[in-house]
């Protein structure tokens, strides 16, 4: 007879089988989320991380150029 440990690993794996690499990543993400809080020293692999910030990073950026193209033709300065 499975153990209730055992039995919910064989549902996060069969959860994750078919899922995307983007969603794997998130995945892989929150499971290092859970190990800190719990308190446990993770040997981190800084890779995904820094490509999550470079990936936010980017999409701020392009996000605030659309926000503020032709800003000054859309919002005159009144004197």
């Amino acid at each position: 007879m499975a153990t209730i440990n055992q039995q919910l690993q064989c549902d996060i794996e069969r959860g994750i089988k078919d899922l995307p690499l983007q969603a794997l990543r998130e995945v892989k993400l929150f499971i290092d989320f859970l190990h800190l809080r719990e308190g446990a020293t993770l040997i981190a692999d800084t890779s995904e991380i820094d490509h999550e910030l470079r990936q936010l990073d980017s999409a701020e950026a392009r996000h605030l150029e659309q926000e503020f193209t032709a800003y000054q033709d859309q919002y005159p300065r009144e004197n």
